[in-house]
């Protein structure tokens, strides 16, 4: 589910929380800053090496997120295809402008009207 989305997922605010377990799913936990900057085939090659080095280690969660077929078995392939899908996505998030948030008033008053007992200047 979150592989097939995560280009929105990525971007909704309130999965914020989760946003820190999925970049450790696409990333296999390794540095976000050691991301190749430049995409397609910088972003291939650092798939593969990354797979060579961790095929054996990955976590089942890891392995679900970059099977795209869900039959279990991980292919050097289909994780250089997800992690190069989901470097694309990352790039992106990083290169947008966090956006300034409402706050909102959840008081039971009316706007501009005080509270019973209170003075204007309170």
């Amino acid at each position: 589910y979150y592989r097939r989305f995560y280009n929105r997922l990525r971007r909704i605010g309130d999965l914020e929380p989760c946003w820190g377990q999925m970049v450790a799913w696409g990333s296999l936990g390794s540095a976000r800053s050691k991301l190749p900057e430049d995409g397609g085939a910088a972003v291939r090659a650092a798939a593969e090496r990354l797979f060579d080095s961790q095929a054996g280690s990955m976590t089942a969660e890891q392995r679900q997120f970059h099977d795209p077929d869900g039959d279990g078995r991980l292919s050097r392939d289909e994780f250089a295809g997800t992690y190069s899908a989901w470097a694309a996505t990352e790039r992106a998030a990083r290169a947008e402008r966090a956006t300034r948030q409402l706050k909102f008033d959840m008081s039971f008053g009316l706007p501009g009207v005080g509270r019973p007992g209170q003075t204007r200047g309170e």
